[in-house]
């Protein structure tokens, strides 16, 4: 029999950042406060912009997080992820390498900061009985860098 138990709960931060003309939306786990999970919002997420309607609870089948290998809280305790994993959740958002992986899991950290200051009232809004914070307008834009291989 497979046990089940609730171990955090998600506050969803819908439309949180706007990256070179793409939206995304972020879920803060309340247990390892911070950023677990980033997916695509707005018109063209398609069924994975559901999910900060459906999934507002992290679960843990027989010991073990059902985000464990493809969370971005690494500081959290039910963490199992690796930044291989990384690389294999994230493809969609363009990462190859482990070294993509690394700067992915520390750029999300720091733009997850960027809103907390941008939006001093956010802090107090996580973590409040699964909540669902949505933006109209993402309050962080940034623009998508694009590098070119050094001609030798």
């Amino acid at each position: 029999m497979v046990e089940t138990e609730v171990i955090a709960s998600i506050t969803w931060i819908v439309k949180a950042v706007n990256i070179g003309n793409k939206l995304f939306s972020f879920a803060y786990c309340c247990k390892g406060r911070k950023v677990c999970c980033v997916i695509p919002a707005g018109k063209h997420a398609g069924f994975i912009g559901l999910m900060p309607f459906v999934v507002n609870e992290i679960l843990k089948r027989n010991d073990e997080c059902e985000f464990a290998r493809s969370c971005l809280a690494f500081s959290c305790p039910y963490n199992k992820a690796s930044y291989e994993t990384i690389v294999e959740n994230y493809k969609w958002f363009g990462l190859q390498t482990i070294e993509d992986a690394k700067i992915f899991v520390k750029k999300i950290n720091e733009i997850f900061e960027m809103l907390l200051k941008t939006d001093p009232e956010l802090k107090n809004m996580l973590c409040k009985s699964h909540e669902i914070i949505t933006y109209k307008h993402p309050p962080i834009r940034l623009m998508k860098r694009r590098y070119e291989k050094e001609k030798r």
